[in-house]
């Protein structure tokens, strides 16, 4: 017996129907065959540091000399208290890369005595000595028959070097090693906290507990000389100083 078709469906249809679907699995089949298939990588990772050692340096630089003004009058029978003061500034630069900081220091030349400071450059018969070591807030006369030489430092105000100084040079409006107080570098004519100078010790005038930036921080010396009622030679009166800066 034949297949008979159904009476709704024509054989045409079945024919076409027939073809549809051999297009549609032949078509399946590329899909299935062509079919992009995800896939996975492994993944491998290493890690390495980079380390660079930096040095520490430092260095200093200050002025090459000074000379105290205006030279005291020629009296032979000896000065008054008014002849003087015989000042000059003197600036060092400390810069450091050290994050420890670094520490300032001056030290005054060996003149062949006790506590001289200055001596006269062909006689040494005639000198200036040291002014007292603790410091004081305002600068104290000589007594009759001295000549004294000391000195103070001084800073940028509000500036690190300013914070930087020894507090003996710092003040609180009444006595030096107290407050905060600083000396001004650009007003070092109404410096506080006068000392005298050391020619067995160093002198620490500065310390840092950090790195500079690289302009470095300047420091200002005064020094100052006075006498009273001293006879004193004409000529040169001088010292060499030693400027240390260590960390």
């Amino acid at each position: 017996m034949g297949l008979k078709p159904h009476p709704l469906i024509p054989m045409l249809k079945i024919k076409d129907f027939f073809y549809l679907l051999v297009i549609f699995i032949a078509l399946s089949g590329v899909y299935i065959v062509f079919e992009p298939k995800a896939t996975s990588a492994a993944d491998a990772n290493s890690s390495f540091d980079v380390n660079e050692d930096i040095t520490s340096g430092i260095s200093l630089a200050c002025d090459t000399s000074i000379v105290l003004t205006p030279s005291f009058p020629s009296n032979p029978a000896g000065l008054s208290p008014t002849s003087g003061p015989a000042k000059d500034d003197f600036d060092c630069t400390v810069i450091t890369n050290n994050s420890a900081g670094f520490n300032l220091k001056v030290k005054n030349k060996d003149l062949g005595g006790t506590n001289i400071a200055l001596v006269h450059n062909t006689d040494s018969n005639f000198k200036f000595t040291n002014y007292a070591a603790a410091p004081t807030l305002n600068w104290v006369e000589p007594l009759s028959g001295e000549a004294l030489f000391a000195f103070s430092m001084g800073a940028a105000a509000s500036s690190e070097a300013a914070t930087d100084i020894n507090p003996i040079f710092k003040n609180d409006s009444s006595s030096c090693d107290a407050g905060s107080n600083a000396n001004d570098s650009s007003d070092m004519d109404n410096a506080k906290c006068w000392r005298g100078l050391d020619d067995t010790n160093e002198i620490n005038v500065a310390t840092s507990d950090d790195e500079t930036t690289i302009d470095g921080e300047l420091f200002r010396f005064r020094f100052q000389a006075r006498a009273n009622a001293i006879a004193l030679k004409a000529g040169n009166y001088t010292t060499d100083l030693t400027v240390t800066a260590t960390y």
